[in-house]
C-alpha cells in the first residue's frame, strides 16, 4: 500500500480515459492548434517580455504575422489549412535544405479542400527567423504491408452561440468562418474579396465560386461549418438573413453607448434655483415636495422613496429634475467636494440624454455592459470599480433615472443588483437607495427588451443571475405620480390636442389632413432626402438650430452629405486616433468630415483650463488647418468654433481623448474632436429636445412612438415640417397603454399623487 501510495498522482480526465482503456502514453493523441478568431481589436496577444518598444510589445504570432506573411507557395490555402498542417518552429539549416521537397500535385488529396495534406517538409517565412514545419505523419506497421496515416493537428477557435435573430453575432460567426477558409494576406480586407458588404454575403459568395471548382471540397467546407451553424438554412434564406444583418449593424453602429465614467459637478446658483423653483406649475411643485420630503425622511430613517414620474412630451419632466438635483445638493451635498462624493446622481440609458440632465449613461455610470441581447449574464465589479463606486455614492441620498420607457426590464434587474453591490445590501431592492425614475412608456420602448412594466421571467433570472428562483417585477415597488400640463405646446393648444392622441394612436382624419398641410414642397429634386436637405437649407437662415429627425442611420449619413453638398465650402477629413493593446492605428473608426460655418453638436460635456462647454448643439464657424498641411492625428488640426452662450468668441477647442472597454473587456482609447454634424439626427437621439423648428421622415418609421415622439420635440405646428406623411405609422404600444391604465388604479388604491 505505501508503494501504490508512493506511485499515485493526479491526473487529467483525458489520460485516466487513456489509462483505462489501454491506450500507449505517448504518440497515441493528436497535437492540436489554437486558432484566435476573435476581432483583431479584441484578440488576446503574448506580451515580448524582452522589450518595452511600442511595436514590439506582443510576439509574433501564427494570425497576426506568420499567416499574413506566408510564403508564396502557400497563398493559395486558407488559414485553417496551414494551422493543421504546419507548426510554426525556429528556422535552421536542416529545414531550408527541404524548402523545396514536394510539390502539392503530389498529395493525394483536392488542393482546394481545407484538409489538403501538404508534402513539403518545410517553408521558412519570409522576414523571420521562424518556419513552417510539416507536422509529422503517423506510421504503422501491419504483417502485409506499411499503412501511412494522414495526421493533422487539431483546429480549435471559439465560435460564440448564434442566436436565430441576433444579426450582430451571425455576422461576426461568418467573419469568423471567413477568416478561417478564405485565404487573406490583410485581415482587414478579407471583406474587399468579393466586393460585398457583410461577411455573410462574402461567405456565400466563396462557398458559390468553391461548389464550381470542386463538389468535394465545397461538401468538406460546408460540413466544417454546419457544425456550428446550418449554412443550408441561411443560404436558403439569403435575403432575410442580409436584411438581418444590416439592420443589426446598423442599430448596432447607434444604439451602443460606451463611455468612460465621468460625473459633472453641479454648480447651483442659489438665486436662479429659487427662480426656478417659483416658476414651476402646481403640478411640478407637488412632485417636488413629494420627492424631497420622503429623501429628508430616508436621511433621518425613513423608508427609501421608489417613484416613477411620468407624461407626455413638454409636461416639463426635464425642468423638474433639474429643480430636484439642485435642491438635493444644497440640502444634503457638500459643495466643496461634489466631482468625488455627490448628493444626487443622475444618469439615462443613451448618451444625448444623459447629457441633456447633466449626468452619465446607466451603463457608465454602473459599470453595467453594453450587451448586444437583451438579457445577458450579469457581471459583478472588479474589486477596484467597486471601490470607486463605493466612494462615488458614499454621500449620494437619490439616484434619478430618466427616459425609463427606453429602460428595459433586465436592465432594470441589473440597476438593482449593481446597487445592492455598491451599498453591500443584498436584502434591500436598489440597495435602500431613494430612486425616482421619469419617463412616458408611450415614447421610445427599449431595444430588444421587455419594458419596465413586465418584469422578467424566470427564465431570463435564471440566464442573468444564474439563480432558480422565480422572476421578478421590481417595477411594482414604485409608487405613480403624473404630470399632465403641457409646456412646450403652450402656444399652440391645438397642436398639443393633437399630439395627445397622436400620442396614444389615435389620429382623426381631420388630424391628417392638418398634418398633410405641413409637408414640404417640392424644390427641383424627386430624391425625398435631397429635396429635404435644400428645404433644410433654406430654413436654416432664419432659424439656424434647425433640426431634421430620421428614423435610421443611414438617412442621417447620406443627408448630411446632401447638407455638405449644399453649402459649397471647403470640406477637412480629421482621422481619429484609436489605441488598443498598446498600438495604435489611424482611421480605423469613421472620419470625422466637416464644412465651415455647420451646425454641430457636442456629444459629451468637456472642460478646459478656461472655459466649459456644455454638451448641446454648437455653431462650427471656423475650422482651421495647421500650416503644415494635414498632419496625421495628433499634432496636425485645431477647431475653432462659435459657442451659442458666446457668439461674439472664436472657442479653440482640441482633441479629446475618452476611454472606454469594450465587451471583451479590452479598453479602448480614442481622441478625435468632440463633435457631431446636428443638422440631421435619429429619432431616437432626439428625445428630451425642444425646438422651433424641425423637419421629420415618417415612411421609413419602424417601431412605436417613433412619430410621436419626433412631432413632439417641435413647439408649434408651425415649426414641423414634414418630408413625407404616413399616418399608418403614428401608433401606440398597447400593452404601454394598458401598464398606465394599471398604475393609475393602482395610485388611486394607494392614495398616491396622480393627477
Amino acid at each position: 500500500m505505501g508503494m501504490d501510495e508512493m506511485k499515485s498522482r493526479q491526473v487529467g480526465a483525458p489520460e485516466m480515459v487513456d489509462n483505462l482503456l489501454g491506450h500507449p502514453a505517448f504518440g497515441f493523441d493528436q497535437a492540436d492548434c489554437w486558432i484566435p478568431t476573435d476581432r483583431e481589436d479584441l484578440r488576446k496577444r503574448m506580451v515580448n517580455p524582452r522589450s518595452n518598444e511600442e511595436s514590439v510589445q506582443y510576439l509574433n504570432n501564427l494570425v497576426d504575422k506568420y499567416y499574413p506573411d506566408r510564403p508564396s507557395s502557400l497563398d493559395s490555402h486558407c488559414l485553417f489549412n496551414v494551422a493543421i498542417n504546419f507548426k510554426q518552429t525556429r528556422l535552421n539549416a536542416k529545414d531550408v535544405e527541404h524548402e523545396d521537397v514536394g510539390t502539392a500535385s503530389s498529395a493525394s488529396v483536392d488542393l482546394l479542400s481545407p484538409y489538403f495534406r501538404h508534402v513539403c517538409r518545410s517553408y521558412s517565412i519570409p522576414g523571420t527567423n521562424m518556419c513552417f514545419k510539416l507536422v509529422k505523419q503517423r506510421v504503422s506497421i501491419d504483417v502485409t504491408c506499411v499503412i501511412v496515416n494522414t495526421c493533422f493537428q487539431v483546429a480549435r477557435f471559439h465560435v460564440p452561440t448564434v442566436a436565430p435573430d441576433d444579426g450582430i453575432a451571425l455576422e461576426d460567426f461568418y467573419r469568423r468562418m471567413c477568416m478561417l477558409f478564405i485565404p487573406w494576406r490583410k485581415e482587414s480586407q478579407i471583406l474587399a474579396t468579393y466586393g460585398a458588404e457583410t461577411y455573410f454575403e462574402t461567405f456565400v459568395t466563396f462557398m458559390e465560386e468553391m461548389k464550381e471548382k470542386s463538389e468535394d471540397a465545397f461538401d468538406e467546407y460546408s460540413t466544417l461549418v454546419n457544425i456550428y451553424q446550418d449554412y443550408q438554412a441561411d443560404r436558403r434564406r439569403a435575403a432575410a438573413t442580409v436584411k438581418l444583418i444590416r439592420e443589426a449593424l446598423e442599430r448596432h453602429d447607434v444604439d451602443q453607448d460606451r463611455e468612460e465614467l465621468q460625473v459633472q459637478p453641479r454648480e447651483v446658483d442659489v438665486e436662479k434655483h429659487q427662480e426656478a423653483l417659483n416658476g414651476m406649475n402646481q403640478q411640478q411643485k407637488d412632485l417636488f415636495n413629494k420627492v424631497m420630503s420622503i429623501v429628508d425622511m430616508n436621511v433621518h430613517g425613513g423608508e427609501p422613496l421608489k417613484l416613477f414620474c411620468s407624461g407626455s412630451a413638454g409636461v416639463g419632466k426635464s425642468y423638474v429634475i433639474d429643480c430636484i438635483a439642485n435642491e438635493g445638493e444644497l440640502r444634503f451635498g457638500v459643495r466643496s467636494n461634489q466631482l468625488l462624493q455627490p448628493a444626487v446622481l443622475l444618469a439615462a440609458p443613451t448618451g444625448l440624454a444623459a447629457i441633456s440632465t447633466r449626468g452619465q449613461t446607466l451603463h457608465a455610470l454602473l459599470e453595467i455592459k453594453v450587451e448586444r441581447g437583451t438579457d445577458g449574464v450579469y457581471e459583478s465589479l472588479s474589486d477596484e470599480m467597486r471601490d470607486v463606486r463605493r466612494t462615488m455614492f458614499e454621500k449620494v441620498k437619490l439616484l434619478i433615472i430618466d427616459e425609463i420607457s427606453m429602460v428595459g426590464a433586465p436592465m432594470l434587474a441589473k440597476i438593482s443588483s449593481r446597487l445592492q453591490e455598491i451599498f453591500g445590501c443584498d436584502d434591500k431592492p436598489f440597495g435602500g437607495l431613494n430612486l425616482v425614475v421619469f419617463g412616458d412608456f408611450l415614447q421610445l420602448p427599449p431595444v430588444k427588451a421587455a419594458p419596465v412594466f413586465e418584469g422578467i421571467s424566470f427564465y431570463v433570472a435564471q440566464k442573468m443571475f444564474g439563480g432558480c428562483g422565480p422572476g421578478i417585477n421590481l417595477w411594482r415597488l414604485f409608487d405613480y405620480f403624473e404630470l399632465t400640463q403641457n409646456m412646450r405646446q403652450s402656444e399652440d393648444p391645438s397642436y398639443a390636442q393633437l399630439l395627445t392622441r397622436m400620442r396614444v394612436g389615435e389620429l382623426s382624419s381631420e388630424d391628417v389632413d392638418q398634418l398633410a398641410e405641413r409637408i414640404i414642397p417640392a424644390l427641383d429634386s424627386s430624391d425625398l432626402l435631397r429635396n429635404a436637405a435644400k428645404y433644410h437649407f433654406d430654413v436654416k437662415k432664419s432659424d439656424p438650430m434647425v433640426m431634421t429627425l430620421l428614423p435610421r442611420v443611414e438617412d442621417t449619413n447620406i443627408f448630411n452629405s446632401y447638407i455638405t453638398e449644399e453649402m459649397g465650402t471647403e470640406t477637412f477629413t480629421v482621422m481619429a486616433t484609436e489605441t488598443f493593446a498598446g498600438r495604435e492605428s489611424y482611421g480605423s473608426i469613421r472620419p470625422w468630415q466637416q464644412k465651415r460655418k455647420v451646425l454641430m453638436q457636442v456629444p459629451k460635456n468637456i472642460r478646459f483650463s478656461e472655459f466649459s462647454i456644455d454638451a448641446g448643439r454648437r455653431d462650427a464657424s471656423r475650422i482651421e488647418q495647421s500650416a503644415s498641411g494635414m498632419v496625421p492625428i495628433a499634432t496636425g488640426l485645431r477647431a475653432e468654433l462659435t459657442v451659442d452662450r458666446l457668439p461674439e468668441e472664436l472657442v479653440k477647442i482640441a482633441r479629446v481623448p475618452g476611454t472606454y472597454e469594450l465587451s471583451s473587456g479590452v479598453k479602448m482609447t480614442r481622441s478625435q474632436f468632440p463633435l457631431e454634424p446636428a443638422s440631421p439626427v435619429t429619432i431616437h437621439k432626439c428625445q428630451g429636445l425642444t425646438l422651433n423648428n424641425l423637419l421629420l421622415a415618417t415612411s421609413s418609421i419602424f417601431t412605436t412612438a417613433q412619430f410621436f415622439v419626433g412631432c413632439s420635440r417641435v413647439r408649434t405646428m408651425d415649426g414641423l415640417h414634414l418630408i413625407d406623411l404616413d399616418p399608418t405609422k403614428a401608433t401606440a404600444d398597447p400593452k404601454a397603454i394598458k401598464g398606465y391604465e394599471r398604475l393609475r388604479a393602482q395610485a388611486v388604491i394607494n392614495g398616491a399623487t396622480a393627477v
